[in-house]
């Protein structure tokens, strides 16, 4: 009696593995999906699927938007209040440039602040400390604080009010 065949070991691409398989796209325009499979499984050590560069290569304008993201991420995750969160990191970033030091009561009240101004009050958000403590992971505790652009993040919020 034959053995089955092994099953394939689940393999999964981050980020900047994804936005390595664009460039090279990019670079070498005349390449099948095929030939770019193969050319990654080598690269990755690891079996790297026809459809997977296909539904990569779909989704290329998100991929190479992705710079900043961290390059471990295996998923795009997003705030679920992103708006408030942009404007609580820029007036973080011009607190911190002032050396303030900012408790979590601070933070709190400030997004509180910024949210009623953004007309969030409806959403009925809590403001929790889980809220706090996943804003700070994204925003506040990396070593630098991402560029913005101020003047439109405040035109929104004068447009929004």
């Amino acid at each position: 009696m034959a053995t089955p065949p092994a099953k394939r070991k689940l393999f999964s691409l981050n980020v900047k593995q994804k936005r390595e398989i664009c460039i090279y796209h990019i670079e070498n325009p005349g390449k099948t999906q095929k030939q770019i499979a193969e050319f990654f499984c080598a690269k990755f050590g690891e079996v790297v699927g026809k459809r997977t560069i296909g539904n990569i290569l779909a989704n290329m304008q998100l991929w190479m938007n992705q710079v900043t993201h961290p390059g471990s991420a295996k998923r795009l995750r997003y705030a679920k209040y992103g708006r408030l969160e942009e404007a609580l990191q820029v007036w973080y970033a011009d607190a911190r440039m002032t050396n303030l030091e900012i408790s979590d009561s601070v933070l709190k009240e400030k997004a509180k602040e910024i949210g009623s101004e953004l007309g969030m009050d409806y959403l009925k958000l809590k403001y929790s400390n889980g809220w706090l403590h996943r804003f700070k992971n994204r925003c506040v505790s990396k070593s630098f604080i991402k560029s913005y652009n101020r003047e439109y993040i405040f035109l929104c919020y004068r447009l929004s009010a």
